[in-house]
């Protein structure tokens, strides 16, 4: 049995990072183990929680996602 995928939502909109976090409840095989607002905290969180996935947004305050993914990576 393979574990879930373990996910970290980046978005500076609360709003959308709820619907993500709802969204991928529902789904088996998946569990998110974190949120962040922006880019610099999205390294921050990456780093910590190693997580598989980083659904990430482009247009964000501090570091944009692009910034961040290149970063992280």
């Amino acid at each position: 049995m393979s574990r879930a995928a373990r996910i970290l939502v980046v978005d500076d909109f609360a709003a959308w990072r709820d619907q993500f976090r709802s969204l991928l409840k529902a789904c088996p095989g998946w569990n998110i183990i974190g949120e962040a607002p922006d880019g610099q905290e999205a390294i921050e969180k990456a780093m910590q929680m190693q997580p598989d996935i980083i659904l990430l947004d482009i247009g964000m305050p501090v570091l944009n996602g692009i910034e961040a993914a290149e970063i992280i990576h």
